[in-house]
């Protein structure tokens, strides 16, 4: 997922799944729209061929000789706040394993509790840089995520578009961004929630400042985060987007070759929207989670410390937290401290 932690290969599976995970008896049915090459729209017309970067070129694996096959269900519609799309690309010849796989979703945030954590760790990740023009949301170069205005809302909760990829880079980040930007335009018009104005990305994405590294005390470089580290294991981190509005920060854990255990997550959110990702997760300094009104808005502050951390915070993981909270909120001009939620 992150630098360092995922391994890439030259193909392209791209499997566009609109809504949470499908499980059996929710009814949503599956209809294949396509069994040769790929038509030059798919998915609902949400993109077209020729239209982004490699998986929607004439060459995806770098040469000529491939096919495209897509299955997709019922598009979003009002009241139905999900759908699936599912697209392979693979090499024509059978004796080059070029794949990859992508997946695109439409769908309200988890419920659960431990699903939101994974879901916040996966799209907040400190190596996803957000998204210009006032665009809710944040991209990498395997993943990307938009959150949708409140009028999407489902079951109290934000609806998403998301874009993940297993095991590849789907594009330049800029490139990943402008199809999310696309899709997240077409399925708000299907589900019924558009906008008046169009999500629209025009200016450049903002480079992070750096890459993974491996982890410091203190980590991410944020005074107060510190934490015990284990000789034996290798930990690394990443310094993610600081600004007024969004502070991301993630570590992770696991032997010198393989390093893809998630450590530790800490982020600060003040924009809305972004903000409204953390609704409904338990509150308080000894959960991880408090609120206070910053600038007049509503800021959330953030932080899950993951078991192969848990216990190594100094002097303990709740005062590493609040360490958390009172370092950012001092650097955005903001009284927090850590304590109790704040309305």
């Amino acid at each position: 997922m992150d630098g360092g932690s995922r391994k890439r290969r030259r193909g392209l599976l791209v499997t566009v799944i609109a809504g949470a995970t499908i499980a059996a008896g929710t009814g949503i049915g599956l209809w294949a729209t396509d069994t040769g090459p790929f038509r030059d729209a798919y998915c609902w017309g949400t993109w077209q061929e020729h239209g982004g970067p490699g998986l929607l070129g004439d060459e995806p694996f770098g040469e000529p000789g491939f096919e495209r096959h897509s299955t997709e269900s019922a598009p979003p519609a009002p009241g139905r706040p999900q759908a699936t799309c599912t697209v392979e690309v693979a090499a024509s010849d059978a004796d080059d394993d070029d794949h990859g796989k992508v997946t695109l979703t439409y769908g309200a945030v988890p419920a659960g509790a431990e699903e939101r954590r994974k879901w916040i760790s996966d799209y907040l990740h400190g190596s996803a840089t957000p998204l210009p023009d006032g665009v809710p949301g944040l991209v990498a170069g395997d993943r990307g995520m938009i959150v949708l205005p409140a009028a999407c809302d489902a079951d109290g909760r934000p609806v998403t578009v998301t874009m993940w990829s297993d095991d590849m880079v789907i594009g330049r980040p800029a490139s990943v961004g402008r199809m999310l930007v696309d899709a997240a335009n077409q399925l708000m018009k299907q589900a019924g929630c558009a906008p008046g104005e169009e999500l629209r990305m025009t200016s450049p994405l903002v480079k992070l400042a750096e890459d993974s590294e491996l982890a410091n005390k203190p980590l991410c470089r944020i005074p107060g985060l510190t934490f015990t580290l284990d000789k034996t294991i290798h930990y690394r981190e990443q310094v993610g987007t600081v600004g007024d509005g969004l502070q991301t920060c993630s570590a992770w854990y696991g032997t010198r070759n393989v390093v893809t255990q998630p450590g530790a997550q800490f982020v600060m959110a003040g924009e809305p929207r972004m903000a409204a990702l953390f609704t409904g997760l338990p509150e308080g300094a000894d959960k991880g989670l408090v609120r206070a009104r910053c600038d007049g808005r509503e800021t959330v502050f953030y932080g899950d410390v993951q078991p192969g951390l848990q216990g190594h915070g100094q002097p303990d993981d709740r005062r590493v937290f609040q360490n958390f909270v009172t370092s950012v909120s001092k650097r955005i001009g903001c009284g927090a401290t850590g304590g109790e939620t704040t309305r």
